[in-house]
């Protein structure tokens, strides 16, 4: 796995960057205890799957959410995306 992720999606293995990480977190996944659907950590599609809403509307929400409170603002904005290799087939949702 490439450096720059820091782990894999629990359900389908997609590798998950520290952003990935912090949405889960703040979705409630992540923890060290299984969520609601027995997944730990999920990559943004299979977290929108979980949660019963498109992608397209889970994800900029929660971002939002995520950068309006500090203890996961700071670490968001620390975080660089610039060399995620996912932004090669536009699967980065950073």
């Amino acid at each position: 796995m490439d450096s720059f992720f820091s782990g894999t999606c629990t359900h389908c293995h997609t590798p998950l960057c520290e952003r990935h990480l912090l949405v889960n977190m703040a979705l409630g996944y992540g923890d060290e205890e299984p969520s609601p659907t027995g997944h730990l950590t999920l990559c943004p599609p299979c977290l929108a799957q979980a949660e019963g809403t498109p992608l397209a509307t889970l994800w900029p929400q929660t971002v939002a959410y995520v950068l309006g409170r500090a203890c996961f603002a700071k670490p968001w904005k620390a975080f660089d995306p610039t060399p995620c290799p996912l932004k090669e087939t536009n699967q980065c949702q950073c």
